[in-house]
């Protein structure tokens, strides 16, 4: 993967002190910047010597000051971008339980709540009872609704699994529905 910034017109490639980037603990990150001018001097790219890390927040600094080819220099003395490279770590369920004083007798409905160990927006949480999906909530409290029919026997397995904002699965959470 390359960083890549791109300017609305080129810039005086003699304006441009440097072009670094640095992982999330401030170190260095070895690669180099493009020598020809791409799309007539508009985009700069810094090209990593090795693969940026998934989960991670990098900074770009454009180091200058950056002026255009008339010598309009901009305001900041660089320009700054941070960014995080691709999400791979699933949200995390914190619990899956039935609702307080819900008793499970076949015939009653009861609600299966399910709770994540931290805040993760866009998440959303898919509720099956035996395999079977029951459905699925993308708004905390995340909760599904489950009739406790006949079929079902004297027991049954609710599983819930949270699914973020990218598609990170987290690892199921069972629980084990004893019915009278």
């Amino acid at each position: 993967a390359v960083v890549r910034l791109e300017f609305s017109e080129p810039l005086d490639p003699a304006s441009i002190a440097g072009f670094t980037l640095r992982d999330g603990a401030g170190a260095l990150v070895a690669g180099q910047r493009n020598a020809q001018p791409i799309l007539g001097g508009r985009v700069h790219v810094f090209t990593p010597a090795a693969p940026l890390a998934p989960d991670q927040t990098y900074t770009a600094e454009l180091q200058g000051p950056v002026r255009d080819l008339a010598g309009n220099a901009m305001a900041e003395p660089a320009v700054v971008v941070r960014f995080t490279t691709l999400d791979t770590q699933p949200p995390a369920l914190a619990s899956l339980a039935v609702g307080a004083g819900a008793p499970l007798v076949t015939g009653r409905t009861i609600t299966l709540s399910a709770a994540l160990a931290a805040e993760e927006p866009g998440a959303r949480v898919e509720f099956t009872l035996n395999g079977a999906l029951l459905g699925v909530d993308d708004t905390p409290p995340f909760a599904q609704t489950l009739f406790l029919a006949p079929a079902l026997g004297a027991g049954a397995t609710a599983r819930a699994v949270a699914v973020d904002a990218v598609g990170n699965r987290s690892a199921p959470r069972d629980l084990a529905l004893a019915i009278a």
